[in-house]
């Protein structure tokens, strides 16, 4: 019996899981944070850190996104001050708070969620100097990444919540068994008894979903590669004649995030828990 695998070629339909029961995150409009999509505040006392260390924070907060073919980085940072971090700053959805202060004297590390608003991720590293907040920062990255890089996810979802494509949802639901998020852009460009191609077309690139069973469910790069060139020179028509479009490279492997997110649990905590 052949197995559902799914290839999402696309950053805006994603999978959120989450603690109700329709897998979405769904919040008041009172209390929604604020900030643009893959940006993180950083609170950081800029001229009283030294260059090494904010260099080396920064270069983890913007290593490429993962899942693209395009070396985009992961977060832009948008930094403050301590003193400034109070009022509508507090709002922001991703924040990275460096507190420093000589009269500390156990150093912690802390990733909260919905603190002030949600969705929001707040990451607090309390030390007395710089190299062990940075050192505390390092060895919880993993942990850190994936709980911005997710909550990046549920905002970017959020905002399709009211603009969705209720009739194509509903069919994939019915026949894959998948509860997808499906902005109102995409439309159904083609379906079989096992395949459905999603497009959005704009005037820079053509965006694509392309959802189809396999008959492997070894996620390794190689079978991805031939099954989604298959599915390509079976399904989708090039506007070249005698001419099919094929992946002949792939960057990364199939990834799963259980490691990072018990990595996150470890280190998490709600507020008022």
């Amino acid at each position: 019996m052949k197995k559902l695998f799914v290839i999402l070629l696309t950053v805006v339909c994603t999978l959120i899981s989450c603690d109700n029961k329709t897998g979405l995150i769904t919040v008041k409009e009172d209390h929604a944070s604020v900030g643009k999509a893959s940006e993180v505040m950083l609170i950081m006392d800029k001229e009283v850190w030294d260059t090494v260390f904010q260099d080396t924070i920064r270069a983890i907060l913007t290593q490429p996104q993962p899942f693209i073919n395009q070396d985009i980085p992961m977060f832009d940072i948008l930094h403050l001050n301590s003193d400034l971090f109070t009022g509508n700053m507090l709002h922001h959805f991703n924040i990275v708070h460096f507190e420093l202060n000589e009269n500390i004297t156990e150093p912690t590390i802390s990733i909260e969620r919905d603190v002030w608003v949600k969705p929001q991720i707040y990451v607090h590293i309390k030390s007395a100097d710089q190299p062990t907040a940075v050192k505390m920062f390092l060895e919880n990255q993993d942990a850190i990444l994936t709980a911005l890089y997710e909550n990046d996810l549920a905002k970017i979802q959020n905002s399709h919540l009211t603009k969705k494509n209720n009739d194509i949802e509903e069919l994939i639901r019915k026949k894959f068994g998948i509860l997808l998020t499906v902005p109102q852009e995409y439309q159904l460009a083609r379906e079989t008894d096992d395949f459905i191609w999603l497009r959005y077309p704009t005037i820079k690139n053509d965006r694509f979903v392309m959802i189809y069973k396999s008959p492997t469910t070894k996620l390794t790069k190689e079978n991805m590669i031939e099954n989604r060139n298959r599915i390509s020179a079976k399904y989708i028509e090039s506007k070249e004649k005698m001419s099919i479009p094929e992946i002949f490279e792939a960057k990364g492997e199939a990834y799963f995030r259980e490691k990072e997110r018990e990595a996150v649990r470890e280190v998490v905590r709600r507020k008022g828990a």
